[in-house]
């Protein structure tokens, strides 16, 4: 697995919840598995020809 960092993990991102930077990215590493089957397109749909 890939690492990186994030600066500023502790930046609010939505001030009427509270929620940071981090506790996005945390999220999307949560739902990673779940999500990337239908945000990713197969190079043979048809798309380039």
């Amino acid at each position: 697995m890939k690492t990186m960092e994030i600066s500023h993990a502790e930046k609010i991102m939505f001030p009427e919840t509270g929620i940071t930077k981090g506790d996005q990215v945390h999220y999307y590493l949560e739902i990673t598995d779940y999500i990337l089957p239908y945000i990713i397109v197969p190079i043979n749909v048809g798309i380039i020809t």
